[in-house]
């Protein structure tokens, strides 16, 4: 790679010949290049202006899929995290400030960014028109908005860095949705049903909605498609506040397992919506406290670098 004096790349070009030539090696003349103006190694970029993050791999992990857990949510956190900053924290591979071995980066590399998944990722999943915002701390009805004077949004860029993700889809349609069944597809959602929650639907409704509300996480991730009518979820930041997710029709989302959070309806007391599963479904809610789980600790950890 050029030096930033003609006169500094060849005396490193001598001194490399001269190394292969003390061992008694040959060089491929048909492999070599000399005077390039950058070189890409792995997750690196070296040119006359030093080593940094390789912009193709800064592009790929910006645009990789959506990640499926918890552990995978950390580590692309802390790619991303190594790669915004241009690769000044390290100019070796022998660590770095995000404790990201080469091994560790290349097998994520290989897994998210030559996933086939990346290239297919839907373009609606862009396309989000959630409104969220921080919660007062009144003991009103649960159903209400419950709005900060003055209102105070909490911004979707704010939800991914929390873990959540939605798309907006044609409830519809949903039986037949094209754009539902490629999300499911990539995601592998491979079980679904539906739940009515109304009075005159759901048995033990009360009992249901108050359950419903009890501040709890999954050790699996919450999947959940609004097909009529209005919910909302709430969340809880890094700060430990609440966010409140208002859910209107056809708005899908995901809540990462680990997450505490809570459910109820709104004002209209109806809602319908489409359960989604990574295979069999999975039930159990864990109320608060429940800090002990390795799921959670792995939550945790993982909102430190956003």
């Amino acid at each position: 790679v050029n030096n930033c004096a003609a006169e500094g790349t060849l005396s490193i070009n001598d001194q490399v010949l001269q190394r292969l030539q003390e061992r008694q090696l040959t060089v491929n003349s048909r492999k070599c290049q000399f005077r390039m103006s950058q070189l890409e190694f792995m997750e690196y970029a070296s040119s006359k202006n030093g080593i940094g993050a390789a912009q193709s791999k800064i592009e790929a992990v910006e645009n990789t899929r959506r990640p499926m857990n918890a552990a995978e949510t950390d580590l692309l956190r802390r790619l991303r995290h190594l790669f915004t900053s241009g690769g000044r924290e390290r100019s070796t591979c022998r660590g770095c400030c995000c404790h990201l071995s080469c091994n560790e980066t290349h097998t994520f590399l290989t897994e998210f960014i030559h996933s086939p998944s990346v290239k297919k990722r839907p373009a609606v999943i862009s396309n989000m028109s959630l409104e969220a915002w921080f919660m007062d701390s009144s003991d009103e009805d649960q159903r209400k908005p419950h709005r900060l004077t003055p209102n105070q949004p909490a911004s979707l860029d704010e939800l991914k860095t929390l873990g959540v993700f939605s798309w907006k889809l044609n409830a519809d349609i949903y039986e037949t949705d094209p754009e539902l069944e490629q999300i499911r597809k990539e995601q592998g959602y491979s079980y679904t049903d539906i739940i009515t929650i109304h009075k005159d639907t759901l048995p033990n409704y009360e009992e249901k909605l108050k359950m419903f509300f009890e501040e709890h996480l999954h050790l699996d991730d919450e999947i959940r498609y609004i097909l009529d009518g209005r919910a909302y979820f709430d969340v809880r930041d890094k700060e430990d506040r609440w966010i409140r997710i208002a859910m209107n029709k056809g708005d899908l989302i995901t809540l990462p397992a680990g997450i505490y959070h809570r459910f109820t309806l709104d004002e209209t007391n109806y809602t319908k919506a489409m359960r989604l599963f990574v295979g069999e479904p999975v039930w159990k809610a864990y109320n608060r406290p429940a800090d002990e789980f390795e799921i959670r600790q792995k939550y945790v950890a993982s909102l430190q670098g956003s």
